[in-house]
């Protein structure tokens, strides 16, 4: 999709052939809301070709076609991937084909077989007596326009030979297959040709095909799909390249309106991406965000999940790579300017004349992470055990955890995020905070330690707020907070202290919290979190 998908956004006319192909491709390359340039409705000047009646005679003449009933037999690629053992395999499943077809044919009959380009020089054609490959010294669809009948099954030839008003019978062998693996746009029972399942059904068809005419015409599929297309394909596509005015009596969008929206890109960052990262930056991003994701080592898997389930979201593919000058290749990793430079150049490069209000990097994207307001669903709680030495805040998470970030929030809003160095354990200490603290945020002075963690038990990753395991009852209980200097309180009468006393004797919860100065406390509160008359209660700096 990377190439296609660059290709398109980097275009100022995209032309279609009918309204039909331009939905499909605009939705499926996820151009709707992106492109900026102007679609033209305009046949394909490849397919002039089927216009002209004299070029198929010159070559019927040319390669004695004339004395022959003529097919094509143009299938289309069947496997997932261009590897050896999926050209194996597909060998092994049309040679019988082939042989069958070709033991059956009579003398004034001939097949030109056209496959995949893969599949050159993959089969030997000498073994067969009415059987030929395509010839190598003409365009093929010259060649194509000067055969009697076209015998494809899913492929999209069966569109541009459609307008010789040839017949074509669709060969489906093997359609349940094809659609539980490949799948189609359109139910293809519904095209007005010839449909057979098996050889004998072929062979009938063919005999039947060669003397009628086709059986499309004046019908809804040739106002569909070949209403556009004309002799004049070429000169129409040639007058839109140099804007004549003859350009103006054609079919033209534009794609304007999408150069006047403001857009947050999200950066994803990482190479490499999982399907719980697809569905929380999905699930998290807005109508006006575009999410970049790393091409590399996107898997097929991940395509269809992404398709599937967030095909209304706005995405682009991109090359780990960015383009920049030797200079600053040297210094981005001194520089966060020059780093920022880069990827706004970039973006500009991939999205080109859209309004780049912001660019959020992330390595892992979460809930929050591009400034956005949480739900109470993104939250869980987890209870954790604490260890405070010197200047640092240590915490043990249960295996059954894996941590991915660090997270320093406010009420419902992400501050400051930080690394995770090890998977079940988080170490925070001042130091690492520098950063957190030239935020210079004012107000509230105390923010909230959480981890942004896999569960492993759901597979699902969540923002978790972290709680001391056991509730705190005696002394001895808060030494796990370190050297406890003292509590503060801020009560507002004698009768709330006194309950706040009572209360403790059953238990105090405590929650890490951090300050505006880089501080690690601990906010206590009684079980079920209730802090009657109670402004603050914070066991103070270790």
């Amino acid at each position: 999709m990377h190439n296609v998908q660059r290709n398109f956004l980097h275009a100022d006319i995209i032309t279609f052939p009918n309204e039909f192909t331009k939905n499909v491709i605009m939705r499926d390359y996820n151009l709707e809301n992106l492109f900026t340039g102007k679609v033209a409705f305009v046949g394909y000047p490849r397919n002039s070709i089927f216009f002209n009646t004299q070029k198929a005679e010159e070559i019927a003449t040319k390669f004695e076609l004339k004395s022959y009933k003529t097919y094509a037999y143009m299938p289309t690629w069947r496997g997932r991937s261009n590897k050896g053992i999926e050209i194996t395999k597909y060998i092994k499943e049309i040679k019988p084909i082939l042989r069958k077809i070709d033991g059956m044919l009579n003398d004034d009959e001939v097949i030109f077989v056209n496959f995949h380009p893969i599949m050159t020089g993959k089969i030997e054609f000498d073994e067969f007596s009415h059987i030929r490959p395509f010839p190598n010294n003409v365009d093929t669809y010259e060649f194509l326009n000067a055969l009697d009948v076209l015998i494809t099954d899913y492929s999209s030839v069966f569109f541009d030979f459609s307008i010789t008003k040839k017949p074509i019978i669709l060969f489906e062998y093997d359609l349940d297959k094809y659609l539980e693996d490949r799948g189609v746009y359109f139910d293809i029972k519904k095209l007005p040709f010839i449909h057979t399942k098996d050889i004998n059904e072929l062979l009938s068809a063919m005999k039947m095909a060669i003397n009628k005419d086709s059986s499309y015409t004046n019908t809804e599929y040739e106002k569909e799909f070949l209403k556009y297309d004309s002799p004049q394909n070429s000169k129409n596509v040639l007058n839109l390249l140099l804007d004549n005015v003859d350009a103006q009596k054609l079919n033209i969008l534009s794609y304007d309106k999408n150069t006047t929206k403001k857009w947050r890109v999200i950066n994803t960052n990482r190479p490499e991406a999982d399907i719980n990262d697809i569905k929380i930056i999905s699930e998290n991003a807005g109508d006006s965000d575009i999410i970049v994701f790393k091409r590399t080592k996107f898997k097929e898997a991940m395509s269809q999940f992404l398709y599937d389930n967030y095909k209304d979201k706005n995405f682009i593919f991109t090359e780990n790579t960015r383009v920049m000058t030797y200079c600053e290749f040297i210094l981005k990793r001194f520089s966060n300017k020059i780093q920022k430079n880069i990827n706004e150049r970039e973006m500009k490069r991939c999205l080109p004349n859209l309004k780049i209000s912001e660019i959020i990097e992330k390595d892992i994207f979460y809930p929050g992470a591009g400034g956005g307001l949480l739900k109470m669903a993104d939250f869980a709680e987890v209870g954790v055990d604490f260890k405070v030495i010197n200047d640092a805040i240590e915490v043990e998470i249960s295996e059954e955890f894996e941590v991915k970030k660090i997270l320093i929030m406010s009420k419902n809003r992400i501050l400051f995020d930080k690394e995770a160095a090890e998977k079940n354990r988080i170490v925070v200490k001042k130091e690492d905070l520098k950063e957190f603290i030239s935020l210079n945020v004012s107000k509230p002075s105390y923010f909230m330690l959480c981890a942004y963690m896999l569960d492993k038990n759901t597979n699902e990753c969540k923002i978790f707020r972290l709680k001391v395991k056991d509730r705190l009852k005696t002394h001895e209980d808060y030494k796990i907070l370190g050297s406890l200097k003292s509590i503060e309180l801020d009560i507002f009468d004698e009768a709330s202290e006194n309950k706040f006393l009572q209360n403790a004797k059953d238990g105090i919860c405590a929650t890490p919290y951090v300050s505006t100065s880089g501080d690690v406390s601990f906010y206590i509160s009684y079980p079920k979190n209730i802090l009657v008359g109670v402004k603050k209660a914070f066991v103070e700096k270790f």
